[in-house]
């Protein structure tokens, strides 16, 4: 989880400044796409390190999902830079 932390920053660093507002991730269990904004998810991964509950949140309402992309995206994203 520490190590997921570290990487969801970098993306946040890299991504943010282009528009990139948080990750998405398919929901199996809804069938539906849920969206989390950085803060959201840096939250979430601090709760969970600390072995607490994660705080209750509302998701931003209407999110443009153009402005959000899954976890995947961003490590290819962050691979690449890291190629070049």
């Amino acid at each position: 989880m520490k190590q997921d932390l570290k990487l969801m920053r970098e993306f946040r660093r890299v991504l943010a400044p282009k528009g990139v507002q948080g990750i998405f991730f398919y929901c199996e269990d809804c069938t539906e796409e849920h969206f989390y904004d950085w803060d959201i998810m840096e939250a979430n991964m601090l709760s969970t390190l600390a072995e607490e509950q994660s705080a209750v949140h509302e998701p931003s309402p209407n999110p443009d999902p153009h402005n959000y992309v899954p976890w995947d995206y961003c490590l290819g994203y962050l691979d690449g830079i890291q190629q070049r």
